[in-house]
């Protein structure tokens, strides 16, 4: 049985009234703290699905080698920076081509095996024909990193019941079959694939268009796109995190040539959404003993490591360093100019600037933008679920305000925000449901110092609009 306070759900408003029946919205706080998305290029690796990623072994066997583009490198600094969770995609250019081989399997038939991914890392990937324990059969064998996959005793009849193209099954490669013969084919020792080819390094719009692959994924809070940031793509980061309104993107200055001109172009800079980061992080290649640059991926994947209400200020990375060490002047003008900066210090790089380019004195702290968007979901949410309910009007605001409630005392018990003075939710009358919208606004107090906002949230089926609002 749920009780709550008056019908403006002002919580000095003695009024009460008795829901029976209420559920509550699920949110999960806990790990992982910050999901990365990343867009770059790579030498292997999806490109039209987005992969999940954990760990340095997985993204080198999924996307590549080190030395094949910009993903990899990117994703392994923000892995060992202490981001958990990473979503990938690659882009390639004109003319990338998934590797092929082809055995002849009878007269004018052939076995076709290719790779599932574009790139050279497929022509790597070997793959051979023996002899099967049954008679009448062969098996298959898919040799890729060290370690070989089995489909054993397939026919070449496509009646059979261990027909190849019914029983074929491989990570890395995918089977077809050219011509209608039935033969077996002969054994053949281990042979690579060929003609596999990363293409052209792709257009600005080539990146773009791979945002779009996102909009689906919920969970990334953190987005990047692994290259040097022009004005087409700042822009392209910039609508998409407008219509996803969970996630903030991490840039480059648009043109790093000297401080002052990463000052001068941050004062026509102002999105709620950007975070842009400077300078450069060695990375070490392992492949060719050498030091790159990581722009973004050092300070994103810090904050990637820390829960959403923490501020990635004064945090430190223990290995490595930056690749220029500003001076204190420099560092004062990166830092009036809203640009996320670090310094090598004595214990390692330490983070001295977590601002959004967006030039607020709250609203502009990258933690208090990522609490926001969690806490912000979670009243759509509860909204959401009531946009069907037919109860009448009391009960559809005590079953909302139950549920909204519910969702920010975990917030609070969780420390994410400080308190909640208000929730008012009088505005869902039954004209406004049956339009199938709802509307709550909220009081909360979050640090720094205490500061008292409200929150408004309009939903309706096709998602939700928020206005911020510092009392």
């Amino acid at each position: 049985m749920i009780y709550y306070e008056g019908q403006s759900m002002d919580f000095s408003v003695s009024d009460i009234y008795v829901i029976e029946k209420t559920s509550y919205v699920s949110i999960d706080l806990g790990m992982p703290k910050g999901i990365a998305a990343v867009i770059g290029t790579s030498n292997f690796g999806p490109s039209t699905s987005i992969a999940k990623i954990y760990s340095k072994s997985g993204l080198t066997k999924l996307f590549g080698t080190r030395s094949g583009g910009t993903l990899v490198p990117f994703v392994e600094t923000l892995l060992d920076c202490g981001t958990k969770e990473v979503h990938l995609l690659s882009v390639f250019g004109s003319g990338a081509a998934k590797a092929t081989k082809s055995i002849a399997a009878g007269e004018s038939t052939n076995w076709v095996f290719t790779a599932k991914y574009n790139g050279t890392v497929g022509n790597s990937i070997k793959v051979r024909i023996i002899e099967g324990s049954l008679a009448n059969t062969v098996s298959v064998e898919v040799l890729y990193a060290d370690a070989v996959e089995l489909t054993p005793n397939v026919t070449n009849n496509p009646t059979d019941e261990n027909y190849i193209g019914k029983k074929f099954a491989s990570m890395w490669v995918d089977f077809s079959k050219t011509g209608t013969a039935t033969t077996l084919p002969e054994d053949a020792d281990w042979t690579n694939l060929a003609g596999g080819s990363n293409g052209s390094a792709p257009a600005d719009g080539d990146y773009i268009t791979a945002l779009d692959s996102f909009e689906t994924d919920l969970d990334a809070d953190l987005i990047a796109i692994a290259k040097d940031t022009t004005s087409a793509l700042r822009a392209g980061l910039i609508n998409h995190c407008a219509v996803m309104k969970n996630r903030i993107a991490f840039t480059t200055p648009l043109d790093m040539t000297s401080i002052p001109t990463i000052v001068a172009d941050m004062q026509t800079r102002n999105d709620k959404r950007v975070a842009v980061v400077y300078p450069a992080f060695n990375y070490y290649n392992r492949e060719t003993n050498a030091y790159t640059a990581q722009h973004m991926a050092w300070f994103m994947g810090v904050t990637g490591a820390i829960s959403p209400f923490e501020d990635p200020l004064g945090k430190n990375i223990t290995f490595g360093a930056l690749s220029t060490q500003l001076s204190r002047d420099e560092a004062g003008e990166l830092s009036r100019a809203n640009v996320c900066y670090g310094w090598n210090g004595r214990q390692g790089v330490e983070i001295k600037n977590s601002k959004l380019e967006y030039k607020h004195p709250y609203f502009g702290n990258i933690m208090i933008r990522r609490t926001f968007d969690r806490v912000e979901k979670a009243i759509d949410d509860s909204l959401q679920s009531v946009l069907g309910y037919t109860g009448n009007e009391k009960e559809v605001q005590g079953l909302l305000f139950s549920m909204i409630n519910g969702a920010l005392s975990r917030f609070v018990d969780e420390g994410w925000i400080n308190g909640v003075e208000k929730i008012d939710v009088s505005g869902n009358t039954p004209s406004l449901r049956m339009q199938g919208k709802a509307t709550a606004s909220v009081i909360i107090t979050k640090y720094p110092a205490i500061q008292r906002v409200i929150i408004y949230v309009y939903a309706d089926t096709a998602g939700y609009t928020y206005n911020e609002v510092i009392l």
